[in-house]
């Protein structure tokens, strides 16, 4: 999915916000915000996140990601954003409504050295009908580890190279290959 940070200010309507959160990335003493917005082509979700600034108290746009995640159009399968105690924002997308294969996918972003960063990529499936199907994946770009179960009973660590992924230059390409969904 293509990305592209500092992108030009833009609307967004009221419909199409999904979820937001507010916190304090930066720790400059103003608030700071992510949105999750629904791209207009109905199937995936778009992320705006903001920095405040104290000269202007106004929140200037400082990554635009569209297409992020996936996007259905009910419940189970709406993205959603969650904070994490350390302030790291989670990015969750999902299918737990309809068909027997279903599966989540987190991002984790942090906010590092004055950048957002991915820190982390979760992945987790399951059949409703065959209890012994689905795996999970759960790579930290900081430290350089995975966990992958790619079957129930099978798991195993492997190592990647150390360090977080610009958030800029975030694409599914950057999954190891026995982590990406099906």
């Amino acid at each position: 999915m293509p990305t592209a940070l500092l992108a030009q200010p833009r609307l967004i309507e009221p419909w199409q916000a999904l979820t937001s959160i507010t916190a304090e990335w930066n720790n400059d003493g103003t608030q700071d915000r992510a949105v999750l917005i629904q791209n207009p082509d109905d199937i995936s979700a778009d992320l705006a996140l903001y920095l405040g600034n104290s000269d202007t108290l106004a929140m200037d746009e400082v990554a635009y990601l569209p297409e992020i995640f996936w996007s259905g159009a009910m419940w189970g399968q709406q993205p959603e954003l969650n904070l994490l105690e350390n302030e790291s924002l989670q990015l969750h997308s999902m299918n737990i409504a309809i068909g027997r294969n279903r599966w989540h996918e987190i991002l984790t972003i942090a906010y590092r050295d004055e950048h957002f960063v991915v820190a982390g990529y979760t992945y987790d499936s399951y059949d409703t009908l065959d209890l012994d199907a689905g795996g999970s994946c759960d790579v930290n770009y900081l430290t350089g580890r995975a966990e992958v179960a790619p079957a129930k009973g099978q798991h195993r660590t492997i190592s990647l190279v150390a360090g977080a992924v610009a958030l800029g230059d975030w694409s599914h390409a950057l999954i190891p290959d026995n982590c990406k969904p099906e």
